[in-house]
């Protein structure tokens, strides 16, 4: 096979969400991008086996209304008006309402599916170099940029390489950058539930003995159910019949959304923490779940990258959209106090959910 050459500001490896919302930050700032993706376009346009669901911020609309994104994905998204929080066997639940705080909605529900598909819809607009389907083989840092070698045997020049290529980064590995990982012994339930009411745009968070059940707003008569706890009580939950599975359901959640008809097929998913012991290294920079992931219970692991994107994005404007050593320090050390809060918080709220005391 023939070897190329080319020469980029920033080779970005990892064509996901969070890799897209960057390359999309950067080409807007006139940075030349390499976009490595190892997803054919074609694959990446039509895949239909990813049934994770996001909960978007209102401030993360803003930051995707920026990316020119958010025109794409708005007619794929559910709004949520109100969120409702209780505690089984507990007096009293907390209500949030979007009109009390004068927003239209507190947040919005979209597929994954949909949200990639917006953003290749708008990576289209801007000028960025796709290599797909490709993947990182190699990387070497020379004193003033940082060599690349692909699968296909594709040679890259860059200024920088960002990583963000997910929870078992490929570059945070060959940059023997290791991580803190907690397990939290628990996984999460995922599945579509049909509803006899209207959900009327209503986020329900509940918290049953030692498990969280979310049901999240979908079409209007459907939510997402996002159902936390240890390990062998979601085996159990799985390995239940349609008909057990939702009398258990509405056991534990009752029936103010009436009673559940029917649900889509349940997944499951191991659910731990994990952060990078360092985000930058000479020439290199970790974004997304390559730096961080999180437990989903409050929804934030997304929302949290896209404050990232946003702040890079803001640091670089202040430094004539140039990439140093200085700017990454600055951006390490801002996202850090943000990250930190993010994971102290999801954190504390997983640990309230296992707790069965009173309070």
């Amino acid at each position: 096979m023939t070897t190329s050459n080319f020469d980029f500001d920033i080779v970005l490896c990892g064509g996901g969400h969070v890799g897209s919302c960057l390359a999309l930050a950067l080409a807007q700032q006139n940075i030349k991008v390499a976009f490595i993706d190892s997803l054919s376009a074609e694959a990446r346009k039509n895949s239909d086996d990813d049934n994770r669901i996001f909960a978007l911020a209102s401030g993360s609309k803003t930051i995707l209304e920026n990316l020119g994104v958010w025109n794409f994905l708005q007619p794929h998204t559910t709004a949520i008006e109100h969120i409702h929080v209780s505690n089984k066997g507990s007096f009293g639940a907390a209500r949030l309402h979007a009109k009390d705080f004068d927003q239209s909605a507190l947040g919005y529900m979209t597929a994954s599916t949909s949200l990639q598909q917006a953003l290749n819809r708008a990576m289209e607009t801007v000028d960025i170099t796709i290599f797909s389907p490709a993947s990182l083989e190699s990387f070497s840092v020379k004193n003033n940029s940082i060599d690349v070698t692909l699968s296909d045997n594709k040679k890259l020049t860059g200024q920088w390489l960002i990583g963000a290529d997910g929870v078992n980064s490929f570059v945070r590995q060959h940059a023997n950058i290791g991580v803190t990982k907690k397990e939290y012994q628990q996984k999460a339930l995922v599945t579509l539930i049909d509803l006899e009411n209207s959900h009327h745009f209503t986020a329900y968070e509940r918290f049953v003995g030692e498990t969280a059940i979310a049901l999240l707003p979908h079409t209007p008569w459907q939510s997402v159910l996002i159902w936390s706890g240890d390990n062998d009580f979601i085996d159990n939950l799985m390995m239940l019949d349609d008909k057990l599975f939702l009398n258990e359901l509405q056991n534990a959640f009752g029936f103010r959304l009436g009673k559940f008809s029917s649900l889509s097929k349940r997944n499951s998913y191991p659910l731990s923490q994990t952060k990078a012991d360092r985000i930058h290294a000479e020439r290199l920079l970790l974004v997304g779940n390559a730096a961080q992931t999180l437990h989903p219970i409050a929804a934030q692991g997304f929302n949290l990258a896209l404050r990232n994107v946003a702040l890079l994005s803001h640091l670089l404007k202040e430094n004539n959209n140039q990439f140093s050593q200085t700017t990454l320090d600055e951006y390490s050390k801002l996202q850090e106090i943000d990250t930190s809060k993010t994971l102290r918080f999801t954190d504390h709220l997983v640990n309230f959910s296992a707790s069965s005391g009173p309070l």
